[in-house]
């Protein structure tokens, strides 16, 4: 028997800590500290990436997580997640045009 920690949990963490390190890295071409700017077009790409990688890690792990109705809940959730985060990067949701040059600001 197994008295690990429990697999959606486990999966919820994976993910979660996916983000913050993906985040990080999209700052990794930033040449100054005071260039890393929090931005929602940052936040849009890294959530499509974790959308689209919760995706494909259960497709390949869907035998590991038992329970049916939470393994089709967390694939609903992720394909809402990427339409959402898809369509407000599209549209610049809650980006304003200040918002937008300071994000380019590490393209430079």
């Amino acid at each position: 028997m197994d008295m690990g920690m429990n697999p959606y949990l486990k999966f919820g963490l994976m993910m979660t800590v996916s983000f913050v390190v993906m985040y990080m890295v999209m700052f990794l071409n930033v040449d100054r500290l005071d260039h890393v700017i929090l931005s929602p077009s940052r936040t849009y790409m890294t959530f499509l990436m974790i959308a689209t990688m919760v995706g494909i890690m259960m497709g390949f792990m869907w035998g590991m997580y038992r329970n049916m109705v939470w393994n089709y809940a967390i694939l609903g959730v992720a394909v809402l997640t990427f339409v959402l985060c898809y369509a407000g990067l599209r549209q610049q949701t809650f980006v304003d045009d200040i918002g937008w040059m300071k994000a380019m600001i590490p393209h430079q």
